[in-house]
C-alpha cells in the first residue's frame, strides 16, 4: 500500500510538472509553419493513418522542405528499427514524449497528426491545425452510445474532438459517430474531411513482396509457397497488466488452426496493441506473431484470408476482396454489454464459434466467397465509398495544399448557426436543490433554439453520476480534465487570491493563465451565454469568467449576504467562497 501511495504521488507530481511545463513553452514558442507533429497511439508506433500521411509527404517532392517530427514512446517495441530506417533523413526527427523538446514541437509545430487523443495539458494554438483521423470505422458501439460506465470517462476524446480543426472520415458511417456518438453535432465548428481513410491507402497488394520480407527479417516464420491467413482478435477489455487468459486462448486457438490447414495456409497472429508486449513473451505465439510495430493495413497487402471478431480492421481488409471469417465466440455476452452497430446478418462473411468451424470454413473457402459475395460489395460501397488509393492525397491537398475543391466526398459542417451556444457549469450534481433545479430546467429548455453545454468535475459517485445521466440526451456534458496549464507566477498569484479574497487582490487574478486553462477545459470553442448555475465557489466560477463567451452570468439561488453570514456549528462555512465571488 506504500509503494502504491508513493508511485500515485509520484505519477500525480509528474503530471503536475508537465502541466506547468506546457503551459510556459506554450507562451514562449513560436510557430514553425512548416513542420508537422505526428503521435500514433500515444507516441507507441508509426501505423495508421498519421503513418499514411507521413509516408506520402515524405516521399513527395512538392512538401520537400517540410520537417517531421514523430513523438515517441519508448518502451513501446520496434522504435529501434524504425529510427534506423529514417537515420540519413534529416527531415525527420523523433522525440521522446512527454520531454522539454517533445513540448517544443507540441506547441511550435503548424501541423499535428493523431489517431487518437492528445494528453489532458494539451490544447492547440488558435494558429496551429490539429487533425484526428481516429483509429478505425467502428462497429463495436462508441461514445455516449455505450450504456454502461462513467460518461465522464469520455472527456479526453471528447475535448480532442472539439479542439480538432479536422476530423477524417471513410464514410457516412464514422461521419454519424463523430457527430452523435460523441455529441458533436450542432456545435462543433471544425471540418470533418468525409473524403476515405489514408490508412486504407497503405492495403496496397504491390507491397506484398517487400511486407513478406520485412516479417522474415523479424524471424516471423513465413513458407513462401503458401498462403497467409491473419487471425487479429480485438481485445477483450481484460486487464491489461494481466492478460494471461486472454493470451492463453489465442495461443490454444491459433495453434490448432494451424495444424489443421498447414498444408496450405500459414497462421500469422495480430494481437491488439494493449497485450503485445505479453504476448511477444510467448515463446510458442512469438514465431508467428507479427510485430506490433508493423502497419496493420500494410500487412493485409500479403493477406489472402482474414480471421478476426470485432475488430475494425475488417472494414479496411475490404480493399482487398479476400475472404473474411468472423469468430465470435462470445458474441451474446459482448452485444449485451458494449453493443455493436451492425447486424450479422450484414456482415461480409460467416459468423462461427468454434475453431472448428473456423476451419471448416477456411477448408471451404471458395463457398464463403460465393455465399457472402452481395453482403461484401453491398458494404464495400456503403463503408469504403471512397477508396481509390488517392484518399492519403486528398487530404493533404486539403490541409496543406489548401484544395477546398473536393471532387471525391465532402467536408460536413456539425454548426447550427440558428441556435444559440450555453454553457452552464451545474455544481457537483449530488442531490441537492441546485442539482434538482438544473435538472428541471434542462428537461424544460427548449433544444430548437439552443445547444447546451454543462460543466462540471469528474463524478465520482453513483448519485452524481445517476443525475448527469438523467438530464435530456440533447445535453452534452464536459469534465475538468487533469491539471490547470498555469505557468509558476500565475499560479502563486492564483494562490494570493485564494488566500485573501477582496478588491485589492482581485489584480493578483491571473486571467492571461486562466483563459489559457479555460481554453484547454472548453476545447477552445465560444459559447454565446455562459452560466455559472452554482454561485458559491470561485474555483469553478473562474473558468465560466475565464471562457470565451459573449455574454456571462451568476444564477443566484437565495441571498447570498445571508449565507455568507450563516453559522453552522459556529463556523461561516460560505464565507470565503462567496468573498471571491462578491464584494460588499
Amino acid at each position: 500500500m506504500e509503494f502504491n501511495s508513493l508511485t500515485l504521488k509520484r505519477k500525480v507530481n509528474q503530471s503536475m510538472d508537465l502541466a506547468i511545463e506546457f503551459a510556459q513553452s506554450f507562451e514562449r514558442n513560436d510557430i514553425l509553419n512548416q513542420t508537422i507533429f505526428y503521435e500514433c497511439r500515444d507516441g507507441k508506433s508509426m501505423t495508421d493513418s498519421p503513418y499514411a500521411i507521413f509516408k506520402y509527404l515524405v516521399t513527395n517532392p512538392h512538401y520537400k522542405d517540410y520537417i517531421h517530427i514523430w513523438s515517441v514512446d519508448e518502451s513501446a517495441y520496434g522504435w529501434d528499427t524504425i529510427m534506423q530506417k529514417y537515420a540519413d533523413n534529416e527531415n525527420v526527427k523523433f522525440v521522446k514524449r512527454n520531454t522539454t523538446e517533445y513540448l517544443f514541437y507540441l506547441t511550435s509545430s503548424k501541423f499535428l497528426f493523431t489517431n487518437s487523443t492528445f494528453q489532458s495539458y494539451f490544447i492547440p494554438k488558435k494558429e496551429q491545425v490539429c487533425i484526428n483521423t481516429w483509429h478505425g470505422i467502428p462497429i463495436k458501439k462508441m461514445g455516449y452510445d455505450i450504456q454502461r460506465g462513467n460518461p465522464a470517462g469520455l472527456q479526453n476524446v471528447v475535448r480532442n474532438f472539439f479542439f480538432s480543426n479536422i476530423l477524417v472520415s471513410p464514410d457516412k458511417h464514422m461521419t454519424n459517430m463523430y457527430k452523435h456518438s460523441f455529441k458533436l453535432d450542432g456545435a462543433y465548428t471544425g471540418k470533418i474531411a468525409e473524403t476515405g481513410y489514408p490508412r486504407i491507402d497503405l492495403t496496397n497488394l504491390g507491397y506484398k513482396e517487400t511486407i513478406i520480407q520485412e516479417l522474415l527479417s523479424e524471424n516471423v516464420q513465413i513458407e513462401e509457397d503458401k498462403k497467409i491467413i491473419l487471425y487479429c482478435p480485438t481485445w477483450k477489455e481484460t486487464n491489461v497488466n494481466n492478460p494471461s487468459q486472454e493470451l492463453q486462448q489465442i495461443i490454444q486457438e491459433s495453434q490448432y488452426i494451424r495444424d489443421e490447414v498447414h498444408e496450405e495456409y500459414n497462421l500469422l497472429v495480430k494481437v491488439h496493441p494493449f497485450i503485445y508486449a505479453a504476448a511477444q513473451n510467448h515463446s510458442e505465439l512469438k514465431q508467428y506473431l507479427i510485430p506490433d510495430y508493423f502497419d496493420a493495413n500494410e500487412v493485409m497487402s500479403c493477406v489472402d484470408v482474414l480471421i478476426t471478431d470485432y475488430s475494425s480492421i475488417f472494414f479496411d481488409f475490404l480493399k482487398t476482396k479476400k475472404p473474411i471469417i468472423f469468430y465470435c465466440w462470445d458474441k451474446e455476452i459482448y452485444e449485451s454489454d458494449r453493443g455493436l452497430y451492425i447486424s450479422e446478418d450484414r456482415l461480409p462473411g460467416p459468423i462461427v464459434k468454434t475453431v472448428a468451424e473456423v476451419v471448416a470454413q477456411v477448408k471451404d473457402i471458395e463457398k464463403v466467397n460465393k455465399d457472402y459475395q452481395d453482403n461484401y460489395q453491398k458494404m464495400l460501397e456503403d463503408y469504403l465509398p471512397y477508396e481509390d488509393g488517392h484518399s492519403t492525397q486528398r487530404l493533404v491537398d486539403y490541409v496543406l495544399g489548401n484544395n477546398y475543391d473536393i471532387t471525391t466526398g465532402c467536408l460536413v459542417d456539425c454548426k447550427d448557426l440558428a441556435k444559440q451556444t450555453v454553457l452552464l457549469y451545474v455544481g457537483g450534481m449530488k442531490n441537492n436543490g441546485i442539482t434538482s433545479s438544473v435538472v428541471n430546467l434542462l428537461k424544460n429548455m427548449d433544444y430548437t433554439k439552443y445547444d447546451v453545454t454543462c460543466f462540471t468535475g469528474y463524478p465520482r459517485t453513483k448519485q452524481a453520476i445517476s443525475n448527469i445521466l438523467s438530464v435530456p440526451d440533447e445535453v452534452r456534458f464536459i469534465y475538468k480534465p487533469g491539471y490547470a496549464i498555469l505557468n509558476p507566477t500565475e499560479s502563486k498569484n492564483l494562490r494570493k487570491f485564494n488566500k485573501l479574497s477582496n478588491q485589492k487582490n482581485q489584480k493578483s487574478i491571473p486571467w492571461q493563465g486562466l483563459q489559457r486553462e479555460a481554453d484547454r477545459i472548453f476545447s477552445n470553442r465560444t459559447f454565446d451565454i455562459a452560466i455559472d448555475f452554482s454561485g458559491y465557489s470561485f474555483f469553478w466560477a473562474k473558468y465560466i469568467i475565464a471562457s470565451n463567451s459573449n455574454k456571462k452570468i451568476c444564477f443566484l439561488h437565495s441571498d447570498m449576504l445571508a449565507d455568507k453570514n450563516r453559522e453552522v456549528n459556529g463556523k461561516k462555512i460560505h464565507e470565503k467562497n462567496l468573498l471571491s465571488l462578491f464584494y460588499n
